[in-house]
């Protein structure tokens, strides 16, 4: 049996001003699992020609996550256009139920007027 790893938050919301960034948001993957390690191969964004979103840290959670333990990857959003944009990060790994997908957001927002 595979071991099992939770991942939180379900999903990621970010929001912007159009040429701004957001503040980095953390996905945390958890081995659940007390005996057998994962082995995440990689984490990424399905769509990468969505260029308003971008990972800003996720070297610490590919290779092996051992039994118990946990990492972040963490996320950013700068909007090019006031507009709603959705995206999956993909998760390659061999936990159950591989692989994982979350569903991330973000919602430009158009620069205050003077």
């Amino acid at each position: 049996m595979a071991p099992r790893m939770t991942i939180k938050p379900a999903t990621l919301a970010l929001r912007a001003t159009v040429g701004t960034c957001s503040a980095e948001k953390l996905l945390t993957l958890t081995n659940a699992d007390k005996f057998v390690g994962i082995r995440i191969q990689n984490i990424t964004l399905a769509h990468p020609d969505f260029v308003e979103f971008s990972i800003r840290n996720n070297i610490d959670c590919i290779g092996s996550l051992l039994p118990g333990k946990s990492c972040s990857a963490s996320f950013v959003f700068c909007p090019t256009v006031a507009r709603p944009q959705p995206d999956t990060i993909d998760i390659a790994d061999d936990a159950a139920g591989n692989p994982h997908h979350v569903k991330i957001s973000g919602i430009g927002t158009a620069p205050a007027a003077h």
